[in-house]
């Protein structure tokens, strides 16, 4: 496959401002980014340690898009099932495992089990000649050094979503070790604020462009994103989506598409920002993931090619 979407798998349930509640969605960090890769290519695999559940709960999902299951292994009998609760605007207000330290420990135990770490990862990009790859990761030092060897001796482009938890001041040093190994860098707003320890998105943007690494996508909510390159930042405006459902994994999604482009583009970063942005639009549309990737393709090459015209014809 010439592209690999990696990580985590979520099981959410959705409780909405409104009073809607949606069960047993697809989510988290890997079947999102894949679907912001797969709305675009056919050559993408999904890596992702998950329960036994899965195949049952999207068998009709994993048919239907002819998805390589290979690299998706049951490696307990329930997958990780969270509860997200959202505003009236659609942000996060909370992601709950339970109502009790019990259920919270539990949860955390069951994360620790089923994460991806770069030995597992291996074996799918040898001699694969695996063009990008995208994997949500926290700052440990050790897992980044044996990531480092995987992505030096395969070659492929890493797009680095940091997880949130992590992307604190505090760590900066950790963060400015793992960008040696990173070539697109993803954070949002609420994790920019955190790092620099300021809400002065001017400042904000200063510092990121300050940080070793060829390309960042920052991720402005609602608002849309920016694109960071060699000093420059542009501005790209959210797409308005056909529907407004769900906003469960815009950010994964939208950095998974962000990747793909990125490595067929030569990393332009208005063709990078604008096919993010699209597939945000589309995600938002459903609930949970995408249900059928290859039936979109069509329409976001379309818009694709209109607003990539329309944004260097400024």
């Amino acid at each position: 496959m010439k592209y690999i979407a990696a990580g985590n798998t979520m099981i959410d349930n959705g409780h909405y401002a409104d009073g809607r509640r949606v069960t047993q969605n697809l989510g988290g960090p890997a079947p999102f980014a894949y679907s912001g890769i797969r709305i675009w290519d056919d050559e993408v695999q999904l890596i992702s340690n998950v329960g036994r559940d899965f195949y049952t709960i999207f068998k009709e999902w994993l048919d239907k898009n002819n998805v390589d299951t290979s690299g998706i292994v049951a490696k307990l009998d329930t997958s990780n099932h969270i509860d997200m609760y959202f505003d009236e605007h659609g942000d996060v207000l909370d992601i709950d495992s339970g109502t009790d330290k019990r259920n919270t420990y539990l949860y955390a135990e069951k994360i620790g089990y089923l994460k991806l770490f770069p030995e597992e990862l291996s074996k799918f990009t040898e001699g694969k000649n695996v063009k990008g790859l995208y994997m949500a990761q926290n700052t440990d030092r050790l897992i980044w050094e044996k990531f480092a060897e995987i992505k030096k001796r395969d070659g492929f482009k890493y797009m680095w979503e940091i997880e949130g938890a992590h992307c604190i001041a505090k760590n900066m040093e950790d963060i400015l070790f793992a960008l040696q190994y990173t070539d697109v860098f993803s954070l949002n707003i609420g994790e920019a604020r955190n790092l620099f320890e300021t809400d002065d998105e001017d400042e904000i943007i200063r510092k990121l462009k300050e940080l070793p690494v060829d390309m960042i996508l920052f991720r402005v909510g609602k608002r849309g994103l920016f694109t960071i390159k060699e000093g420059k930042h542009y501005y790209h405006d959210s797409i308005k989506p056909e529907r407004l459902l769900d906003p469960a994994g815009c950010g994964n999604t939208s950095t998974g598409s962000a990747m793909y482009s990125y490595c067929e583009t030569d990393g332009d970063p208005i063709a990078v920002g604008i096919m993010a942005n699209i597939a945000a639009a589309l995600n938002i549309s459903y609930y949970g993931i995408i249900p059928h990737m290859e039936a979109e393709r069509e329409k976001a090459n379309a818009m694709a090619k209109e607003l990539i015209s329309k944004y260097k014809s400024k």
